[in-house]
């Protein structure tokens, strides 16, 4: 009787102490994952947002004034600048430039060289803003 006895309080505490410590670990793991989670967005948020960019062009063009997006496909940017953009493509930019001389210009740096035939920005361009989104460089531009 005392052996049985003594199992079962054995089982009994050594059930206890699992139980306090799986709960425990959980709890940590929850408080660390969420914690490390909140981290990795503040860090990687300026990474990937394109809100800064967004609120650029609502600075600068208002809704009357058309904004051309050039060979990038980046649909958010409608999304946090409340409004459509005109999709160009790379061959037409320079003629769709000159068309709408008072349009916003969206452009990645590395489309530069074949949108504008001097390979540099033109220097009329009264609105030059640079932003890095998802580690590519993207200009914006107005009045050239």
């Amino acid at each position: 009787m005392a052996t049985t006895t003594l199992a079962i309080m054995s089982a009994i505490s050594t059930r206890f102490n699992f139980n306090h410590w799986l709960y425990a670990t959980s709890m940590t793991s929850v408080i660390f994952s969420w914690l490390i989670f909140g981290g990795m967005t503040t860090l990687l948020n300026p990474l990937f947002s394109a809100r800064a960019l967004a609120h650029t062009v609502s600075e600068h063009a208002a809704n009357t004034k058309p904004v051309a997006v050039i060979n990038v496909t980046r649909g958010i940017l409608n999304y946090y600048a409340s409004r459509t953009f005109t999709e160009v493509d790379l061959s037409s930019a320079e003629s769709w430039a000159t068309l709408h001389p008072d349009a916003l210009l969206i452009i990645k740096t590395s489309d530069l060289a074949t949108a504008f035939p001097n390979k540099v920005i033109p220097s009329s361009c009264k609105v030059n803003h640079t932003f890095q989104i998802e580690l590519k460089e993207y200009h914006v531009l107005a009045q050239c």
